[in-house]
């Protein structure tokens, strides 16, 4: 693996609100530390996860998880030989224990988690692919987003307000120079 390639996944993404997401990930890219996706990433958790939305789907060959300034997206490898940092992965967080310590209800797939402990899902029996967060202490879904986009462009939005905060500081992984590949 290797971080995530901007110039890859700004062919991959020609339209809104994709495109812009792209660019400003390339803007801010020392405060976050995703992982190069590819089709076999895609093609693997399809196989998996055979209810996961087409637009997902897609971010999979571009991206392969890692910590997207505050939130963790999950990985499907569990450590980065190249990069030597250990990721949470699809198989952790979609197991029948971490379900059952978020009382999460049944058929939701784990795709991220913010840093503070609440898993992002996607319903299995919803085909529009809507992304929900679950509460893990009051047990319920406290957001929901119409889109993989909405939700990837609001959590960009609010790690830019993080950052002009000083809330956000720079990952050291990236502060030794160009890691695009």
């Amino acid at each position: 693996m290797s971080f995530f390639n901007v110039k890859k996944a700004a062919v991959a993404y020609e339209s809104e609100p994709m495109k812009g997401n792209i660019e400003r990930l390339a803007d801010f890219d020392a405060f976050h530390c995703l992982l190069s996706g590819s089709l076999g990433t895609s093609i693997k958790l399809k196989e998996k996860y055979p209810c996961l939305p087409v637009e997902y789907l897609d971010w999979l060959k571009v991206c392969d998880g890692g910590l997207l300034f505050d939130t963790v997206l999950l990985s499907s490898k569990g450590h980065d030989d190249k990069l030597n940092l250990d990721f949470d992965t699809y198989e952790d967080m979609n197991s029948e224990d971490a379900h059952s310590e978020f009382n999460l209800p049944e058929g939701y797939i784990v795709f991220a988690m913010r840093s503070y402990g609440d898993p992002i899902c996607f319903n299995s029996g919803d085909q529009g692919g809507k992304v929900y967060l679950w509460d893990v202490e009051n047990g319920e879904f406290s957001d929901i987003w119409d889109s993989f986009a909405d939700w990837l462009t609001e959590e960009i939005d609010d790690a830019i307000r993080l950052i002009a905060e000083d809330a956000l500081t720079p990952l050291e992984i990236k502060l030794g120079g160009d890691c695009d590949e």
